[in-house]
C-alpha cells in the first residue's frame, strides 16, 4: 500500500513541478497555442510563431520534463524503502504515454528515425527520475552507515 501511495504522490508531484516550471519558464504557452491555430501558415507572422513554438518545445522537452522527472525520483528516493528505481521509473509512465499518444508527427515524417528520436526524447524524464531516486537512496544509505546511532552504542556512551 505504501508503494502505491508513493507512486501516486510522485506522479502528482511531477505534474505539479512541471506546471509550476511551465508557468515561469513558458508563461505565454496558452496564448501561443491560440495564435498557432488562428494564424494561417502562409501569414507573415507564421515564421515568428513557429520560432516561438520551437523554443517552447525545446524548453519543455529538455528542461521541464527532466526536472519534473527528477522531482518525482527524489520523492520516491525519500519515501520508498524497496525497489526505488523501478517505482521512480514507473512514475513517469503516465506522462510518457500521454506524449507518445499525442506526438504523431515524428512517426509520419521518418518512421524509424522519428520513433527512435521521439522515444529517446520522452525517456529523458524517466532517466532523470531514476537518477534522482538513486542519488537520494545513496545519500540516505551513506548517512545511515556514517552515523550508526543504534540503541546499543548510545547506551554505552551514558
Amino acid at each position: 500500500m505504501r508503494t502505491v501511495g508513493v507512486l501516486l504522490g510522485a506522479v502528482i508531484g511531477s505534474f505539479v513541478t512541471d506546471a509550476i516550471l511551465r508557468h515561469f519558464l513558458a508563461p505565454g504557452f496558452g496564448q501561443l497555442i491560440v495564435r498557432m491555430y488562428a494564424t494561417p501558415p502562409d501569414s507573415k507572422q507564421w515564421d515568428e510563431i513557429w520560432r516561438q513554438w520551437h523554443h517552447v518545445n525545446l524548453v519543455s522537452s529538455f528542461i521541464l520534463a527532466p526536472v519534473s522527472g527528477l522531482a518525482g525520483g527524489i520523492f520516491v528516493g525519500l519515501l520508498q524503502k524497496h525497489y526505488q528505481l523501478l517505482v521512480a521509473a514507473s512514475t513517469q509512465i503516465p506522462e510518457l504515454l500521454f506524449h507518445l499518444w499525442n506526438d504523431r508527427t515524428h512517426f509520419r515524417v521518418h518512421p524509424l528515425y522519428g520513433a527512435a528520436g521521439s522515444l529517446g526524447q520522452h525517456l529523458l524524464p524517466v532517466v532523470a527520475a531514476i537518477l534522482g531516486a538513486a542519488l537520494v537512496h545513496r545519500v540516505m544509505a551513506s548517512r545511515r552507515t556514517s552515523n550508526p546511532a543504534t540503541p546499543a552504542s548510545t547506551a554505552s556512551l551514558a
